[in-house]
């Protein structure tokens, strides 16, 4: 069953979000605490066309090193396809995975943001999961 367009919207922007500067000096993926949105895909899909696109605001503290982002599936224990972003400069800059197909994804899941970093210090001050049943 499709969800109204205004309804879809009011989901999306009621689930949690990051809203502060996070650090990670950990060179494997950690999970950012209380950035889960637990969701069905299925509720946005609309023909059976869905899209999601992850977008990040990171940087890290040494020029050169880089700090990366992805989306992961809690309860089924594997990231998402196509979702990790980096940079790799001290400034904060946007990484923006792009649109990808997530049709296939089906039933309650909770997507959390991961981060690691290959040297030093890496940040994230914020990060959306957006979806839509097009690639806009």
């Amino acid at each position: 069953m499709a969800v109204p367009v205004r309804e879809a919207f009011q989901r999306k922007f009621e689930a949690r979000h990051i809203t502060s500067e996070v650090t990670t000096t950990s060179s494997s993926y950690v999970t950012i605490p209380d950035s889960d949105v637990i969701i069905d895909p299925s509720w946005f899909a609309q023909n059976g066309r869905l899209y999601l696109r992850f977008v990040a605001h990171l940087k890290s503290d040494v020029s050169g090193a880089s700090t990366f982002a992805r989306l992961y599936r809690q309860h089924a224990g594997t990231a998402v396809e196509g979702t990790e972003v980096s940079v790799a400069t001290t400034e904060y800059q946007i990484a923006d995975s792009g649109w990808i197909d997530i049709a296939g994804e089906a039933g309650l899941e909770s997507y959390q943001v991961q981060m690691k970093t290959n040297a030093s210090t890496g940040y994230c001050n914020s990060a959306i999961m957006l979806l839509s049943s097009v690639p806009i």
